[in-house]
This record gives C-alpha cells, sequence and structure tokens, in this order.
C-alpha cells in the first residue's frame, strides 16, 4: 500500500502546483503587460493609460484629485503614485498653444492590478455661441457675437449664433438692434468670455419700453416719501432733487405719477405739477413741491430780578424779544425745519449783579425749540462732577484727562473732611471719616489718608478744565481723621490742626502741607494732650519754659526764660519750643 500511496500523492502535488501557476497567469493579464507596477494581490498598483489627439502644451492630469502629471506628447503615461483600491482621473489643465480640449475615459474605477485602461482625447475643433432670450414682446432684435455674425430673434427661447467658433476663442456678444412693436431696451448678461466649450450661457433680456419717467423734488423735510407711477412701480424719496422711476415706458404710453404716501416727521402735504401726459421722449420735468416746515424758537428765564430789567434777546442776530421777567418765552419768528438757530443775550438785565449766562443757545430745529435756558442766577449750585447719591466709592487715576475725555475721577462719600482753597484757587480735600476711591478695601465707611485737589473751581461754567486728582504723597501723612481746624497762610502753605481720629482719640497735632511739592510737615503735638494757657493779651513767646496745661503768668515764669509779661490765650503747646 505504500508503493501505491506514493505515486498518487506526488501526482496531487504536481496537480495542484499547476494549477495555482494557470490561475496567477489568468488573473494577472494587465499585471503581465505591465510588469513590476504591483507589490502584490492588495496592491497597490499603478494607474495609467494612454494620450491620442495632442498638439498643445500644458496638459496636465490629476489621479484622485492630486499626483499631477504634465504630459507633453501622445503616447502612454502613468502617474508617479501607487494607490490601493479607488483612482479618478482628471484634467487639471487642457494644453494651449493651440488651444485644445481634452476628456478622459475609463476615468474612474478601482485597482484591483496594475491600470493601463484609462484614455485622454484631445481635440482641436470648434465650438457654438448661444445663449436664452427672455421678455421680448415686440420684434426685430439683432444679436451681434464679436461685432459680427448677425443674428435676428423674434421670439423668446434659446438662440445659437450660425458662426461657430475656435476652441479656446474670445466671444463678445452684443445688441446691435432693439426690438420695436412695441419698443424695448434689451440688455446682455455674461455676454463674454473664453470658448474652451460651447457656450450657452448668454442671457438677453427685454424690459418693455425705452423711456424713462422722472423729475425733481423741493421742499422736502420730513421722510418716508413714496411716490407711484400708473398705479405702481413705487419710487421711494429720500431727499430734495432728481428723481426718475425704475420701469422704462415705450413710446406713447401714458404715465400717471400721484404721492402714495406723503412724508413725516415733520409732517408734510406735498403736490405734484406735469405729474401725467404721454411719453414720446424721456420724461424729466415732473415737479413734486412740498410746503416749507416752520417751527418756534424758545425757552425759559430764571434767575432774573426785577421785571423791568431791559433785557433784550436776539436769535440768529436779529428778531429781537424783551424779557420783562422770568418764565416760558418763544421768538416772534418761526425759522424754517433743519435750520439752524443761535439765541444770544442782546441788552443784558439792569438789574443783576452780574451777567446772564443762556445755556442750549444753539442748535438744529427739527421740532419746536423750547430748551433754551437764560440763566440770571449765578447764586444757585450747580452740579458739577461726581455721584448725587450718598455711599458712593470714589475713583481715581495719576494723571488727569486729555480732552475730549471727560474725567470722571472723584473723591468717595465723606464727613467732615478739611478743606482748603489755595492761593490759586484750587479746592483740597483730605480724609474725614466715608468711602475710599478703593471699593476693594473692606471696613467701609471708614478713616482713610487720601488727599485731594479739584481743578476748576472758579470756572462756573465747568468743562474739560474741571476735574478731581487724587494726589501721591511723599513722605509722612497725618493721621487720618474728621472734624480737623484747616487754614491757608499768606505763602500759600495749608494747615492742619486736631480733629478726632479712628480709635476716638482727640487730636491737637499741628501739620503744614505744601501744594507745590506734595509733602506734608509735622510740626509738633499728638493726641490726647491738654493746652497750654497763658495770659490774656500777653503773647507767650516760643521760648517759653512751660509745662503743658501749666498757668503761666509773670509770678511763675523765671526770670531768666526770656518770657515777656505778655502771655497769650490758651495756644496748643506745640506752639512752645519746649
Amino acid at each position: 500500500m505504500r508503493i501505491t500511496r506514493k505515486p498518487f500523492f506526488g501526482a496531487l502535488l504536481i496537480l495542484s502546483m499547476s494549477l495555482a501557476a494557470c490561475s496567477g497567469l489568468a488573473g494577472g493579464g494587465s499585471a503581465g503587460s505591465n510588469s513590476g507596477t504591483g507589490t502584490g494581490a492588495t496592491g497597490p498598483f499603478s494607474i495609467g493609460g494612454k494620450i491620442s489627439g495632442l498638439s498643445g502644451k500644458g496638459l496636465v492630469l490629476q489621479n484622485n484629485k492630486g499626483d499631477n502629471l504634465t504630459i507633453s506628447t501622445n503616447g502612454t503615461f502613468t502617474f508617479a503614485t501607487k494607490v490601493t483600491g479607488a483612482y479618478a482621473v482628471t484634467v487639471l489643465t487642457q494644453p494651449t498653444n493651440p488651444q485644445q480640449n481634452c476628456s478622459v475615459t475609463n476615468a474612474i474605477g478601482t485597482a484591483t492590478a496594475a491600470v493601463t485602461t484609462v484614455q485622454v482625447s484631445c481635440s482641436s475643433g470648434t465650438v457654438t455661441i448661444g445663449g436664452t432670450l427672455t421678455g421680448m414682446t415686440g420684434s426685430g432684435l439683432v444679436l451681434q457675437n464679436n461685432a459680427g455674425d448677425n443674428l435676428t430673434l423674434n421670439a423668446n427661447g434659446a438662440f445659437t449664433f450660425a458662426t461657430q467658433l475656435s476652441l479656446g476663442a474670445a466671444y463678445n456678444v452684443t445688441v446691435l438692434t432693439q426690438p420695436g412693436n412695441p419698443p424695448q431696451a434689451c440688455s446682455v448678461a455674461a455676454g463674454s468670455g473664453t470658448a474652451n466649450s460651447n457656450v450657452g450661457t448668454v442671457v438677453v433680456t427685454c424690459a418693455s419700453g425705452t423711456l424713462s419717467i422722472g423729475g425733481s423734488v423741493s421742499g422736502l423735510a420730513g421722510t418716508g416719501m413714496v411716490l407711484q407711477d400708473n398705479g405702481g412701480d413705487n419710487l421711494t424719496i429720500r431727499g430734495n432733487g432728481s428723481f426718475t422711476f425704475p420701469t422704462l415706458l415705450g413710446n406713447g404710453n401714458t404715465y400717471s405719477v400721484t404721492i402714495q404716501k406723503q412724508p413725516t416727521n415733520p409732517g408734510q402735504t406735498c403736490s405734484v405739477t406735469n405729474g401725467s401726459g404721454t411719453a414720446t421722449t424721456n420724461v424729466t420735468n415732473i415737479q413734486i413741491v412740498c410746503p416749507a416746515v416752520f417751527f418756534t424758537v424758545g425757552g425759559q428765564t430764571v434767575g432774573l430780578l426785577g421785571t423791568n430789567g431791559g433785557m433784550v434777546l436776539q436769535n440768529n442776530g436779529g428778531d429781537n424779544l424783551p424779557v420783562t421777567g422770568n418764565g416760558p418765552f418763544t421768538f416772534v419768528t418761526s425759522i424754517a425745519a433743519g435750520s439752524s438757530y443761535d439765541v444770544s443775550i442782546f441788552v443784558g438785565a439792569n438789574t443783576q449783579p452780574q451777567g446772564c449766562i443762556v445755556w442750549g443757545f444753539q442748535g438744529t430745529a427739527n421740532a419746536d425749540v423750547t430748551t433754551v435756558t437764560v440763566d440770571c442766577g449765578h447764586n444757585d449750585w450747580t452740579w458739577m462732577d461726581g455721584n448725587n447719591t450718598s455711599n458712593q466709592f470714589g475713583t481715581a487715576s495719576k494723571t488727569p484727562p486729555v480732552p475730549p475725555a471727560v474725567n470722571r475721577d472723584t473723591p468717595g462719600g465723606t464727613r467732615y473732611p478739611a478743606t482748603w482753597t489755595d492761593l490759586s484757587g484750587n479746592l483740597w480735600l483730605f480724609s474725614g471719616f466715608g468711602f475710599s476711591h478703593d471699593s476693594t478695601v473692606p471696613n467701609q465707611p471708614g478713616f482713610f489718608q487720601e488727599m485731594w485737589k479739584y481743578t476748576g473751581t472758579t470756572n462756573y461754567f465747568g468743562g474739560f478744565g474741571n476735574f478731581w486728582q487724587q494726589q501721591t504723597l511723599a513722605g509722612p501723612i497725618p493721621d487720618p481723621r474728621w472734624g480737623a481746624v484747616s487754614w491757608t497762610d499768606a505763602s500759600g502753605k495749608l494747615w492742619l490742626f486736631g480733629g478726632q481720629d479712628a480709635f476716638d482719640e482727640f487730636l491737637n497735632d499741628l501739620w503744614s502741607f505744601d501744594p507745590s511739592t506734595l509733602t506734608w510737615t509735622f510740626v509738633s503735638g499728638g493726641a490726647q494732650l491738654n493746652g497750654a494757657y497763658g495770659r490774656r493779651a500777653h503773647p507767650l513767646r516760643p521760648t517759653c519754659p512751660a509745662v503743658a496745661g501749666a498757668q503761666l503768668d509773670e509770678s511763675t515764669a523765671p526770670a531768666t526764660s526770656g518770657c515777656s509779661e505778655d502771655s497769650a490765650l490758651m495756644v496748643p503747646a506745640q506752639l512752645q519750643a519746649c
């Protein structure tokens, strides 16, 4: 049995190897003609084919939108990159010189072996030029392509010029003759370009009529006016000047222009002149006239003393208006809507110890003006800056703002601060009990060592030159306090004495402040100290040896003390040298 089995298995093995070899030859026919293009049954595989008819230059193919391949001659081609799976061959750039149009067949598939069946065919043929005509109701429309090849059209629909163009040639479609019966105006869209294939995208649109309808508008002050022609073709008017309706009319057609909506804000009732007729040429003489709108100018007078001060106001340098007392006033002459007004005092009141000021005196009249204020009362309060409610935090910056920005810095709400007016008229403020400019500081209200300066106290009108600014101080600073005494000396220094601090201590320390250097100087004193006394009308010399709180007189003052018999009234102990 061993002798009979061995030949059987050997024959079976030889037969199996023969079948495998036959199977590989049958499935790899393409690979056989493109040897070495694949690495196995699963790829990757080369992609290629054949090009015919190419006579131009610059043909570029792509596979799967990449792997660009420039082709210069007819024959076979193969992309550089092998693929596994799908492939899609396209033309990226058509050849030129001469212009050609190349197309691809067998371009898409799935590579299971080397692909050699892609076919690229190039031709240098001719192309047609055409498009679509719409809107024509007349007849006799004549088109041209490239200033020739006349084409007469009498109905809407598709059209094609008789003369074909070489592939890649330029085309330019225009209207040679407009249609008539009735007259129309036709226009061309997408009429020019380069013909790389048959062109069918030219659009010719005809409108009924060639005559425009329009005119002019005058006196318009409001907004929203709408005109109509023949009960439609609405046209919104936005200002004075010429206007033209968008719809053209045919020769001999009638027109009728009306106002569909009158203007408002301000309201006007406008009228139409030459609004109807028969159009034989462009119509330009229609007139829309709107009546002028006038507004009054006035306001109120406040703070005027007496009833016969002789004050006279003017508007725009005239229209004199005598004012005899406080209350509303209105100039006799109205002004046209949109014009300007300028109210001034022509003659001042002779009952005023000071002059009057006009607020809101200039502007444009778009309604009756009632906001002009003649202010003759300068002894009233004017809110210049800061918050107008209590318990507000302050804000601060190191430098004043650059005009025209408004400085919004302001001290916090404060009770019993120390204040000064320096020799330049600036207001100074120190400490008190209240709120800091820094809202993040805990335990507010409280005592803070903030020094503020207000510039522009002499400027009654206010403005960008009026502002608070927190001062950055050098050296020692007095303890924060309220209820201190303050004064300004002849040299311009600011003095501070006493008050009560955050520990409920009564202070009798004396400090001086130099505004030019922003520095405090401690003179002497402290907290909870008794005062020093002398005799009435007898100045106490600084060299007197005295004990704070002692009652000094000539009997207790040593002869060698240098004290005169004149002693001061009660003075702070720190004014003594000892």
